[in-house]
């Protein structure tokens, strides 16, 4: 193993300490600041804005709602045995209203009966990797840089925007969120920055941190990058470009030991890789170095994109590398998927930004929105019957519910004014995922699928989809009366 390699970089402002990778153990990162790090499981938050509690449904209309939702998945003698169940699970007595009386009585107690069930086992419960089957990407606009120099003044004045908008959520001025006339829980914002999923066994944590620098990923060599001079003020642009500067130096060469592939793994294998590696206290400062930082920059190498003359197939490229960085042969190494915000810039190429979906959820439907969706419902009723040491209910292991708990198509409204997309991989191996950001003139649609799964095919999906959009406008063109 080679000698822990410091690089002093004087600033106008004081020394800022830049330390790379130079063997399998991470190199100590080193700062002047105290850190402190806080883990939860899933703690839910404080209701400073007077939020509503989240209902319960009535069992009744839930289990109507239910049988309408399965019958197209089901045959007559199939549906037949499915509205058994129903009628049995909801009869006066039956488990279903035993559950359900438990289940509004921990509404009592909770907010938000759902949020903490719904974090464990939606996500950090989740043991398949992060990469593709949990986390999206967003795609920017793209844009061209000429010279390396621009493309570094680029990501800081990235780095120096996400601080300042970090600082407008830590001083709580930005607008509340509204849904019609009802306020959001704006608490999620706080939770963009400086978190990060620490994996561990069954069930990975959540590490919500408050620092004065990022990690900075180059050629798989990871870095620690101060924001604030020794004066505790803000570095300038140019100061951050020229720490950039020396990343890249220092870093000329990939490394075969690329940590942060990682954190693609299956969360359990990644658990136990984190354990050993945790055994080393260098490694274990340097894992907490990461874990601690406000974002990740990921200073990544080209990948070919303005090579492509076709705007939908430089969109494509760029997707695939924010979802998963194109593989380890391409920048997949030159992640640490655990952060809540990656920026991916491409040298000499286009900047885009990565956030994965532990923090921001997309409800699709109103009746959800409003706390009155069945699966969720179901899954209450579930987990309280687990909870109480009570026999899962036969009705989930039926055909019906197994087969609509299959969702082939996942979709997700994202909407953002500028021409860019949020896109995901899907949640089946034979399924097809939609995120759509609809704007002023047009819609921008990331359809994505298995290309393994001899039952999907992402081109014929897309041509259904746009041939259906076309439908639509020509059967709203017939039925529009003219105005003149």
């Amino acid at each position: 193993m080679s000698n822990n390699s410091t690089k002093n970089i004087k600033m106008l402002r004081g020394i800022n300490k830049i330390c790379g990778p130079r063997s399998f153990f991470m190199e100590p990162y080193v700062s002047s600041f105290q850190l402190s790090s806080h883990y939860s499981s899933a703690k839910p938050a404080a209701n400073a804005q007077n939020l509503p509690r989240l209902p319960v449904p009535k069992l009744s209309d839930t289990l109507n709602k239910y049988l309408k939702t399965v019958k197209p998945h089901l045959k007559d003698e199939e549906f037949a045995i499915t509205s058994r169940l129903i009628q049995s699970f909801g009869a006066e007595g039956g488990v279903g209203q035993k559950l359900q009386a438990l289940l509004e009585k921990r509404a009592q107690e909770h907010l938000n009966w759902l949020e903490e069930w719904w974090l464990l086992t939606a996500y950090l419960g989740y043991r398949d990797p992060v990469v593709v089957y949990s986390s999206p990407g967003l795609v920017f606009p793209f844009r061209k840089f000429n010279t390396q120099n621009e493309q570094l003044k680029y990501a800081a004045k990235t780095l120096l925007a996400a601080l300042e908008y970090k600082s407008l959520i830590d001083s709580d001025k930005i607008p509340t969120e509204m849904m019609g006339k009802n306020p959001l829980d704006m608490l999620q914002y706080k939770k963009i920055f400086g978190t990060c999923r620490i994996p561990g066994d069954k069930t990975d944590k959540l590490s919500f941190n408050d620092s004065k620098y990022v990690t900075v990923i180059h050629n798989n060599h990871i870095f620690h990058v101060d924001l604030w001079g020794a004066d505790n003020v803000v570095l300038s642009e140019d100061q951050i470009v020229q720490q950039l500067k020396q990343v890249i130096e220092l870093s000329k060469t990939p490394t075969d030991n690329a940590i942060g592939v990682l954190t693609s793994e299956n969360r359990d294998a990644w658990a136990k890789a984190y354990q050993l590696l945790t055994k080393d206290q260098v490694n274990r400062e340097s894992l907490a170095d990461i874990e601690k930082s406000i974002v990740v920059l990921c200073l990544d190498s080209a990948v070919g994109l303005w090579d492509n003359k076709d705007k939908n197939a430089r969109q494509n490229i760029a997707a695939a590398q924010t979802i998963h960085g194109g593989g380890s042969r391409s920048n997949g190494s030159n992640r640490w998927f655990d952060k809540t915000v990656q920026v991916h810039l491409y040298v000499l190429k286009h900047c885009d930004l990565f956030i994965p979906y532990c923090i921001h959820q997309c409800i699709c439907y109103f009746q959800a929105l409003q706390g009155f969706g069945v699966d969720r419902h179901l899954l209450g009723l579930k987990l309280i019957a687990k909870e109480n040491g009570i026999d899962i209910p036969e009705l989930y292991s039926d055909a019906g519910f197994v087969r609509s708990a299959h969702m082939r198509i996942s979709t997700s409204q994202v909407a953002c004014k500028c021409d860019g997309f949020m896109c995901y991989g899907p949640l089946v191996p034979d399924g097809y995922a939609t995120c759509y950001n609809p704007r002023d003139n047009d819609i921008n649609f990331a359809t994505s699928a298995f290309v393994s799964n001899p039952e999907t095919a992402c081109d014929k999906y897309r041509a259904a989809l746009e041939q259906s959009l076309q439908d639509m406008h020509d059967i709203l063109l017939q039925n529009t009366k003219a105005k003149l």
